[in-house]
């Protein structure tokens, strides 16, 4: 019987944004007569994306990163699998560092899932962070960018730039669709009012701040306007006030988290992302499965890679509310636009299908685990 090769995929949680999503969705499409996939989460909580059967879910049960690198070494010792996969920058640092101390042949892949020139500045020690990185990718195996923009932004830090490779976040597609099929009891959806749905945490690089007034300006003009922001975060209390003090609090709607959004996104009449930057936009091809058009900031990184600058989707300026309130006025009012961006999103969409993307990783960890018997069996 041939051994079946050994991935522990590192992240957070199962209950976080894209890259927790995409990670889950990758483990559970890989091949299990050639792949023994494990999801190790460093904390604990819900399960909110699906794991899917015969991948093994093992949880670190931590609170705090600084706490992570003693049971991850544990980990590695005891379990002792033949790839590492971590998403996001401080699970790649603690993965490099616990790969060194735990196992210094075990080949890693680190994934990069955000604009880390905008991230990185964003989030505690963030300075000392990026001091770091240049070490954690030259002492990775492989690196996974999720766009090309992350790609091309790492390019001149990462040496041999061979090492590095876009493969795009996937989606389950046909999840999706029947995830949209589901039916919701909600008063905006009875064929009188337009729904703008948006999706995301509620966060400063979300810019939910710029599209509210960029909808203030749709609803003067379209009183059965509505706008709908499903999405948990600290800006929560923030938005709804602003939503208020712009005279259109009853039009807006922030109802937190939902299991399955895309049975609201799938009845929209449009959907819209708003951010200051990105690293991929997982969202947009969510909304384009879902049936829905997208309008989305050409932000760096990943709305007009997604929809090819404006083939399959709308564009407008970061932080331009003139520009975002334009779009959907656009998609409101042009049933035709608004159908032809829908036929041709939900075809576009099938590009980033996990049935096209699954290979693409699955070739990737062989070739890693390849390399690495390789240069063991000239050490030995």
């Amino acid at each position: 019987m041939v051994k079946r090769l050994r991935v522990a995929f590192f992240i957070p949680t199962l209950s976080g944004g894209g890259a927790e999503r995409a990670t889950a969705t990758i483990a559970a499409a890989l091949d299990q007569s050639v792949f023994d996939p494990v999801l190790l989460l460093e904390r604990g909580g819900p399960k909110v994306y699906p794991t899917g059967p015969g991948v093994r879910v093992v949880s670190l049960g931590l609170t705090r990163s600084r706490q992570t690198l003693v049971p991850l070494v544990r980990f590695l010792r005891h379990e002792r699998p033949d790839v590492l996969y971590s998403a996001l920058p401080h699970l790649n640092i603690l993965a490099t560092v616990a790969r060194k101390v735990a196992a210094p042949r075990l080949p890693i892949v680190v994934s990069v899932h955000s604009n880390q020139d905008r991230e990185l500045d964003s989030v505690r020690n963030g300075r000392l962070m990026r001091t770091v990185m240049p070490w954690v990718y030259r002492s990775a195996d492989a690196i996974v960018a999720v766009s090309d923009g992350i790609a091309d932004e790492l390019r001149p830090i990462v040496d041999p730039s061979e090492k590095m490779r876009t493969i795009h976040n996937p989606i389950d597609v046909d999840q999706v669709e029947r995830l949209a099929e589901a039916g919701i009891d909600h008063p905006w959806f009875d064929g009188q009012h337009q729904v703008i749905s948006a999706m995301g945490r509620l966060s400063p690089e979300k810019d939910f701040a710029s599209l509210i007034r960029a909808f203030s300006l749709v609803v003067k003009e379209r009183p059965m306007a509505r706008l709908l922001i499903l999405g948990e975060g600290g800006q929560a209390e923030e938005l709804a006030a602003l939503a208020q003090a712009l005279g259109i609090g009853e039009a807006i709607e922030l109802p937190g988290f939902r299991e399955n959004p895309f049975a609201y996104i799938s009845r929209s009449a449009c959907f819209v992302l708003s951010s200051t930057w990105e690293g991929f936009g997982m969202a947009i091809v969510e909304a384009m499965a879902s049936g829905t058009a997208v309008l989305s900031t050409d932000c760096a990184h990943g709305p007009a890679e997604i929809l090819r600058n404006g083939v399959f989707g709308l564009l407008a300026r970061p932080g331009s509310i003139e520009d975002l309130a334009a779009g959907m006025f656009r998609l409101i009012d042009d049933q035709a636009l608004r159908s032809g961006l829908v036929e041709a999103g939900m075809q576009r969409a099938r590009d980033f299908d996990i049935a096209a993307v699954a290979p693409r990783y699955a070739e990737l960890l062989l070739q890693v685990a390849a390399g690495a018997s390789r240069d063991a069996g000239g050490r030995s």
